[in-house]
């Protein structure tokens, strides 16, 4: 009996794990992680005194103060509890929540991410400053150039923020502690991902996977959480043939570790922790980064390969069929942060001249009114590399019934 060919893939984002029951949202965690927490106490208290200065803003017992960050206690794995130590990032996200809390994108860690990154790789920030003085002068010279796109209450709240991020991250660019700080926070949301995963949401991801693949596909997951490696569920399901979480995985300690040890039977093996990262792509200027961009580094595809580097055995790499003529997109808000991706399937699977096919999922009207422009944006890329124009490809697509939206719910 000859094997089926594998013709379809699947990706998943964040909300196909939402639709599964797993609340794996920036703000659930932030709820949680905060939730014994008294934020504005820490905020104002840091601000009344001297700038950061080699981490001093992350050792709050010398301000007083003594966090006490929910832990797992139920928990006997040590990889899953939360780690207590406070990190930059808790911090920052501490303060979007209180500027910026009339506004839904607080939490986007990504977007809030690149703000950030641009205001402390600037030139004139990076070295750092002395006094609170400085912090706010500088701060309010730069509230018309950072944070256009977020609610404040107010310019004077605005600028407060701004000196908040000058002050939290002062001095923190000369020895790479935004970097270090990061891949804390990172293992911190894995650690939080990986406590929720359940018999229950691991049988919703494989039957809704199930419904999503015609005869046998790949998928390529942007989540943390499911995987073939740990979930027999999943490894059990024929109509899989490649499974890849092309941003790392949740369950990545040293328990997991051995699991996958065992498994693959390689003493090297390194599990690939969750990757947070910014996009190559700048909204503001519409414009890619530079090579030479400072931020660059903090890219979704850079930091992914810096993690390749590291890892004697490579979970992160994937490998897209020559013969998927179907590609299904569930869950993923098809934004520019992840557009290398799709760059690379539309390349290989030759989306303008071949006859590829996109299904793309959505929650309701709103929802598929945002994918239409999302995916017109991403067609306004991909159409400069291959000298095609846009509006044309996207109306040829829509023409030969090959690119549909349709509604989750129509996926039990």
């Amino acid at each position: 009996m000859v094997e089926d060919s594998v013709k379809q893939l699947v990706i998943l984002g964040n909300g196909f794990d939402l639709a599964c029951g797993l609340n794996s949202t920036y703000d659930e965690f932030f709820k949680e992680r905060f939730e014994k927490v008294d934020t504005d106490k820490i905020i104002d208290t840091l601000l009344a005194h001297k700038p950061n200065s080699h981490g001093s803003a992350l050792n709050l017992k010398v301000y007083g103060l003594n966090p006490v960050f929910k832990k797992f206690t139920d928990n006997l794995n040590p990889d899953e509890n939360y780690e207590v130590k406070v990190n930059y990032f808790d911090l920052l996200f501490m303060a979007t929540n209180r500027y910026m809390k009339a506004d839904k994108s607080w939490s986007s860690v990504e977007q809030i991410l690149q703000e950030v990154l641009r205001i402390m790789y600037d030139q004139h920030n990076s070295r750092g400053f002395d006094t609170n003085w400085e912090i706010q002068k500088r701060a309010t010279e730069l509230k018309d150039k950072y944070f256009n796109n977020y609610k404040f209450d107010s310019d004077g709240d605005k600028i407060e923020f701004i000196a908040f991020v000058l002050h939290t991250f002062n001095k923190a660019v000369a020895d790479d502690d935004i970097t270090k700080g990061l891949r804390h926070f990172e293992e911190t949301f894995g650690k939080f991902i990986a406590n929720q995963i359940s018999d229950d949401y691991l049988n919703k991801v494989n039957n809704k996977v199930t419904n999503l693949i015609d005869s046998k596909a790949d998928v390529l997951s942007f989540n943390y959480s499911a995987t073939p490696l740990f979930d027999q569920q999943l490894e059990d399901n024929k109509k899989i043939n490649n499974w890849y979480n092309v941003h790392g995985l949740s369950r990545w300690g040293v328990k997991y570790r051995t699991i996958a040890m065992n498994k693959v039977n390689n003493i090297a093996i390194k599990l690939p922790r969750p990757i947070f990262g910014i996009s190559c792509y700048d909204q503001d200027k519409k414009e890619f980064l530079s090579v030479n961009d400072p931020i660059r580094k903090f890219t979704k595809g850079n930091r992914r390969d810096d993690q390749i580097k590291e890892d004697e055995f490579d979970f992160l790499n994937y490998t897209i069929s020559p013969d998927i003529n179907k590609v299904t997109i569930f869950g993923h808000s098809l934004g520019m942060t992840d557009y290398d991706y799709f760059k690379e399937i539309f390349q290989k699977l030759n989306l303008a001249n071949g006859d590829l096919k996109l299904e793309i999922y959505c929650l309701n009207t709103a929802d598929c009114h945002d994918k239409v422009n999302a995916i017109k944006q991403m067609f306004d890329e991909y159409g400069h590399e291959v000298s095609v124009n846009a509006d044309d490809l996207y109306k040829n697509l829509c023409k030969e019934n090959r690119l549909a939206f349709k509604y989750c719910d129509e996926i039990e």
